[in-house]
């Protein structure tokens, strides 16, 4: 650091030059940070860091809506199934069926792979599950598209019927 007045240089930060008594810019900078920086230089990164941070956020909240984050795995309850037939070069709802209140039809998707299908009727199902993006693998083969919102999960099958094409959309609520 020099004198602005006489160009001397300073040792130590003083707030007046020894050699001309002059105020220095040390008895009105601001203090000095962790590393040596002054505030004011603090301050120059304090904005991209702000906005890297909240970007970063962003980042981690869109990957949890939009893949991992909206976890399977968990109880579901079936609330109702819709069934379109493919007919003019276009889908066309056919039938809905809505799960009663003293009926139940139960999904269970747990952590090893592995899964539960139960209804009210003491019916029971095991099965094998992977996921490959938003596609359901269920032993091994079965491959279903899937869509997962906080609450809700929907699988969506379409197959061939009787000579027709038919689709499928279960819907389930999360059980809490």
């Amino acid at each position: 650091m020099f004198c602005t007045n006489c160009g001397n240089e300073l040792q130590k930060r003083p707030s007046f030059c020894p050699n001309c008594g002059s105020k220095t810019d040390a008895a009105t900078a601001p203090s000095l940070g962790c590393g040596g920086e002054t505030s004011s230089a603090l301050s120059k990164y304090r904005l991209p860091i702000i906005i890297g941070g909240a970007a970063a956020l962003v980042a981690v909240i869109l990957i949890m809506v939009f893949s991992g984050g909206r976890n399977i795995v968990g109880s579901w309850n079936a609330i109702e199934a819709r069934y379109y037939e493919f007919i003019n070069n276009r889908w066309s709802l056919e039938d809905v069926w809505r799960v009663e209140e003293d009926d139940s039809f139960r999904l269970e998707f747990r952590n090893d792979g592995s899964g539960i299908i139960t209804d009210s009727d003491g019916w029971i199902e095991l099965f094998d599950w992977r996921m490959n993006g938003n596609r359901l693998y269920i032993d091994g083969t079965s491959s279903v598209t899937v869509n997962i919102s906080r609450n809700e999960l929907r699988i969506t099958n379409e197959y061939g019927w009787y000579g027709g094409l038919w689709r499928e959309v279960m819907i389930y609520r999360r059980v809490r």
